[in-house]
Order: C-alpha cells, then structure tokens, then sequence
C-alpha cells in the first residue's frame, strides 16, 4: 500500500469512529424512558368549569378513563359546554376544561398513555381534589 492510500486510510479512522459514537448516542437516546405527555399536561393544572353540570360531566370523564379500556374511551362522547349531548371526546374535554401552568397538548397518543399507571394515579388525585373541593 503506498503512503497516500495509507495516509487516508488513518484520517478517515476518526470519521468511522465518531459516526459509530453518534449512531450509538442515538440508539442510546432511543432507549430512554418516553414523556408521557398526558402525565405532563395533568401534573399541574387548573381545573376550569362554570356550572355544576360541567363538573359532573368532568367527574364523569375522569372515571371512564380509569374503568373503561382505551378501545371504549376513544369512541366515549361528553356533553359540551352549551350542554349538547354527545358532542365532544374526552381528549377535547380536557383541553377545554384543563388549563395547564405552561403551553403543553394533549398529543396523539392520548388514549394510550391516559391508561398508563402513571396517569391513572393523577387522574385518581384529581378527582379527589375535585370531591374535596365541592
């Protein structure tokens, strides 16, 4: 092998070597624990409703999230805040009556991580700030 070949062949060793690490920090990124993104928009929120059929409709949706399978909760339907029946989802409930401390959504993921253990608890929480509040 003559010495340019050589020469290239040792510079290009750290360009190989480095792509390797970055393809490696993002398989390792991979692996970290997902944001639960429901969890996030729940941990700190104000619960807003004006009439006592909203909070009843609120308590309603918090207890089908957590005894009803996510199969169900997906085609559930909730009064809107004119009391139409059946007109909104429970992802829409809770971004119209859920005001979080900071700019965050409810992502597509929803009904998945609205039964996941995490948000099950918060949600358990806040319905008993809610009963403890009326």
């Amino acid at each position: 092998m003559n010495k340019i070949a050589q020469y290239i062949i040792f510079l290009s060793f750290p360009i190989v070597f480095m792509t390797g690490c970055e393809r490696a920090k993002v398989l390792e990124t991979s692996n970290e624990i997902e944001v639960n993104t429901t969890l996030d928009y729940l941990e700190d929120v104000e619960i807003q409703y004006e009439t006592e059929a909203h909070g009843k409709n609120i308590i309603k949706a918090l207890n089908d999230a957590i005894t009803l399978p996510e199969d169900e909760l997906i085609k559930k339907r909730y009064d809107d805040d004119q009391g139409n029946k059946e007109k909104w989802d429970m992802r829409t409930l809770i971004h119209r009556h859920f005001v979080p401390n900071s700019k965050k959504s409810l992502e597509d993921d929803f009904y998945k991580e609205v039964k996941s253990a995490p948000v099950q608890e918060r949600i358990r929480q806040i319905l008993k700030e809610l009963e403890q509040g009326n």
